[in-house]
Formats: structure tokens, sequence, C-alpha cells
């Protein structure tokens, strides 16, 4: 994921985290609730749109990670630190094996598709995303 956007995705929870009403947590306390079980009942249920909807960012943001690999270790020791955009560039440009790395850049796509895909089935049905 792009470092630069995980000040976005804070404030994003920090929204998320105001939406929620004080009032929830004073009944929670009325009734004699935990911590732990006001933040299960109470918070995780309210912000559940604003994680649906950062989780859906995280997985497309981190599909087209290239960059940072690419200058910082060039797929590092024995690979280790290789991502699939990487790998795609090396069969591409390096081996050239430019058919395989073609049908890995559709699989990419497909990864993103179904994503995307997936988080328009879950507004359907009925999630707040």
């Amino acid at each position: 994921m792009r470092g630069i956007f995980l000040g976005l995705l804070v404030v994003i929870y920090l929204t998320g985290m105001y939406q929620v009403d004080n009032q929830l947590y004073e009944a929670a306390d009325i009734e004699g609730a935990t911590r732990w079980q006001k933040f299960v009942y109470i918070t995780l249920p309210s912000i559940r749109p604003v994680l649906v909807f950062s989780l859906m960012i995280i997985l497309i943001w981190s599909v087209p990670v290239f960059d940072y690999v690419y200058i910082l270790t060039r797929g590092g020791p024995a690979y280790s630190s290789e991502v699939l955009a990487n790998y795609l560039y090396s069969q591409a440009f390096e081996r050239f094996n430019v058919g395989y790395a073609s049908s890995m850049g559709v699989i990419m796509c497909v990864y993103v598709i179904f994503i995307v895909g997936f988080f328009g089935l879950l507004r359907k049905m009925g999630w707040e995303v």
C-alpha cells in the first residue's frame, strides 16, 4: 500500500469513530458494559461501513505496488520481497516472456474486478459500503 495514503485511511477511520453516538456509550456504561463489550457491540458495528470501504481501498491499492519494491530491492535477496507487479515486470522485460506477463496482467485486472464486484454484492445485500 502506498505510504502516502496511510494518512488518508487514518482520517477515514477517525471520521468513522467520531460518527458513533455518545449516547450509546453512556447507555452501555449504565448497563455495566466493559470496554471490550463497548468496542465489540457498539464501535465495530457503527464503523462497519468505514472498515469495509478501507478494506476495499487497501486490497485495490495492494495490486499495483511496483515502484517501492523495484527501487529499493528489485525483488530482494532470493526474491523475498518480490510482489506480483514486480514479478510481472521481470517476466516481461528481463526474461522476455511477454505472453506469460500479459496473462498475469489480465489476472491482476480480474482480481480487481472481483474485489469491486464482491463489494457491490455486499452493497446489494444491504451492507452500507
